[in-house]
C-alpha cells in the first residue's frame, strides 16, 4: 500500500470543497494495486470481500469499470473502511488493464485539477475534446486487447497515439504543473 502524492490529494481536496464534498470522504489516500491474472480477477475480488470481513474490514463499495469503463478505464475500484475508519482504496487490474491505465494516466493527470468555472466555452470544448480523445484511446486499446492482442508488453511500439499535450496548449489556459506521484 502506497500514500497518495501531496500534489495529487492537493488537487483532490480542492476538487471535494468546490463540489461542496466532505473531504473525508476522500478514500484513496490510502490505496493500493493488485494486478491478477485475466480469468482471477473476480474470483480476487470474492477473497478480497471475505477476508476483509474477517478481519473487521468493511467493503463500503465496489466500481467495476470492467463491465462499465471511465474515460477508458478498466479495472475494479473497492472503497475499503479500515477498523480505525480510515478509507482506503484498492484497485484490482489484468496486466493489460494495468498498462492501459499507466498509458493513459499522464493524459488523465492534464485535467484531472482544471477549474472549468470562469473558462470561455471554446476553452471548455478543447477540454472536453481531450478527454473524450483519452476515453477513445482507452476503448481502442482496450479492443486491441480483446481481439486477442495482449499489448501488456508493447504498448508503445504498436500504437500511434498521440502524445500527451498539456491542456494549455490546447485549451489556451495555465494549470498547476502536478506531479506525477500518486494518482
Amino acid at each position: 500500500a502506497q500514500l497518495k502524492g501531496e500534489a495529487s490529494l492537493r488537487g483532490k481536496v480542492q476538487r471535494y470543497k468546490a463540489a461542496d464534498r466532505d473531504i473525508r470522504k476522500i478514500s484513496d489516500v490510502l490505496r493500493a494495486q493488485s494486478i491478477v491474472p485475466e480469468g482471477e480477477i473476480y474470483k480476487d475480488l470474492e477473497r478480497l470481500q471475505a477476508g476483509a470481513e474477517a478481519k473487521g474490514i468493511k467493503v463500503v463499495q465496489v466500481h467495476d469499470y470492467f463491465q462499465k469503463p471511465d474515460s477508458g478505464y478498466r479495472g475494479i475500484n473497492v472503497k475499503l473502511e479500515l477498523p480505525n475508519k480510515q478509507l482506503a482504496e484498492l484497485q484490482i487490474h489484468t496486466q493489460d488493464s494495468h498498462t492501459i491505465r499507466e498509458t493513459l494516466h499522464p493524459r488523465y493527470e492534464k485535467f484531472r485539477n482544471v477549474d472549468m468555472q470562469g473558462l470561455d466555452p471554446e476553452q471548455i470544448k478543447s477540454i472536453e475534446k481531450f478527454k473524450k480523445e483519452t476515453s477513445t484511446m482507452g476503448d481502442r486499446m482496450w479492443s486491441e486487447r480483446a481481439g486477442g492482442q495482449s499489448i501488456a508488453n508493447n504498448v508503445s511500439s504498436e500504437h500511434a497515439f498521440p502524445k500527451p499535450a498539456a491542456i494549455e496548449d490546447i485549451a489556451g489556459i495555465r494549470t498547476e504543473k502536478m506531479s506525477t506521484e500518486g494518482a
